[in-house]
C-alpha cells in the first residue's frame, strides 16, 4: 500500500507520501489538520510508526486522537500549550487499553507506536515526540533537528531506563524494544519493585521544543525511521531543497525521497534489486513567507 497526497492553506503547502515496503502490514499512520475549525490559526502535522502485533492499531488510534485531546485541554484554558501537549500524551496513553479493548477482545495489547507531532500556531511551532520518528527544520538550507530520537543507547535514556529497573541488551530495551519512549508497550510500563525511581521503563513523556517561523525557515519534514535509518537530516534537507528549486510537485518529492531510501534486498533476492524493508511515511510542510 503506497500513496501520496498534498494540501495547502494560506500559511503552508503540505505533501505526504507513504509506502508499506516489504512488510506484510502497514503500521504507519499520519495526521494533517489545516485551519482547525475551533482555532483557525492552528495547523497540525503528525507521523506515527507502530511496532509489534498491536502496533498498527495503536498508531492509527494515536493519529486519530492526539491532536484533538491536546487542543481540548488547551482551549479549556487550564494550562499553557506546552503543558497541554505533555498532559495530552499521557492522557491518551492511559486510555489506549480501554479504547482498543473491544477490538482486541480483552487480550493484552502487545506493541506500541512512536509519535512525531508538530502544532503550528500564530507563527510558532511546537514539536513533540516519543520514539525515533523525527522532525527536521530547514533554516537557510541547514538541517536542524527539532525532535530527539529516543533510542535505548542514548546516554540520557540509558540512565533513565536503568534507574527505572530496566536493562539494555544489544541496543534494545530488555533485548526486545528498539525505542525508549512510546505510546503503548504496556508490558514495560509497570513500575518495577526495587527501582531507583518510580517511573516506567518505557516513557510516554514527550520531548517538546519550540521555534518561531521567521525569515529563513523554509520547511519542516517529519518522517518515520525508514528514512532516517538511511539518510542523515542534512541529506534529506538537501534532497528536498534541490527539488523544490526545480519546482517538482511536493507530493512527488515525498515519493522520490521514499524511493531514494530503498535498500538492497536481503540474501537470496534478485541481484541488484531494491526493496523498502520498512513501512515509511514522510510529511513535508513548506512555509509561505
Amino acid at each position: 500500500m503506497d500513496g501520496k497526497l498534498n494540501y495547502k492553506n494560506s500559511r503552508m503547502y503540505v505533501g505526504i507520501g507513504w509506502s508499506q515496503g516489504g512488510r506484510p502490514y502497514m503500521q504507519d499512520a499520519f495526521t494533517i489538520v489545516l485551519n482547525y475549525d475551533k482555532d483557525p490559526c492552528t495547523d497540525f502535522l503528525g507521523v506515527f510508526d507502530g511496532h509489534g502485533p498491536s502496533g498498527g492499531d495503536i498508531a492509527r488510534h494515536v493519529a486519530f486522537h492526539l491532536f484533538s485531546i491536546v487542543m481540548r485541554k488547551y482551549l479549556k484554558g487550564h494550562v499553557g500549550f506546552t503543558a497541554s501537549i505533555k498532559e495530552g500524551f499521557q492522557e491518551l496513553d492511559g486510555k489506549i487499553e480501554d479504547d482498543l479493548g473491544d477490538k482486541h477482545k480483552g487480550k493484552v495489547l502487545t506493541g506500541g507506536s512512536t509519535a512525531c507531532a508538530v502544532w503550528i500556531r500564530h507563527g510558532r511551532c511546537y514539536c513533540a515526540n516519543v520514539g525515533d520518528s523525527r522532525a527536521v527544520m530547514s533554516r537557510r538550507g541547514r538541517a536542524v533537528d527539532v525532535t530527539v530520537d529516543h533510542k535505548p543507547t542514548n546516554p540520557g535514556e540509558k540512565k533513565r531506563i536503568a534507574e527505572s529497573g530496566g536493562f539494555i541488551i544489544k541496543d534494545r530495551v530488555e533485548g526486545i524494544l528498539g525505542v525508549a519512549r512510546s505510546f503503548g508497550d504496556f508490558t514495560y510500563k509497570q513500575i518495577k519493585k526495587g527501582a531507583k525511581v518510580k517511573d516506567p521503563v518505557i516513557s510516554v513523556v514527550p520531548n517538546i521544543s519550540t521555534f518561531d517561523i521567521k525569515e529563513g525557515v523554509e520547511f519542516l519534514v517529519l518522517a518515520t525511521d525508514g528514512i532516517w535509518d538511511v539518510m542523515t537530516s542534512q541529506q534529506v534537507v538537501d534532497f528536498i531543497l534541490a527539488r523544490v528549486r526545480r519546482f517538482v510537485p511536493l507530493q512527488s518529492i515525498c515519493d522520490d525521497l521514499i524511493s531514494e531510501c530503498k535498500v538492497p534486498f536481503c540474501t537470496g533476492a534478485i541481484p541488484g534489486g531494491l526493496a523498502q524493508q520498512d513501512n515509511t511515511t514522510v510529511v513535508i510542510g513548506i512555509f509561505k513567507h
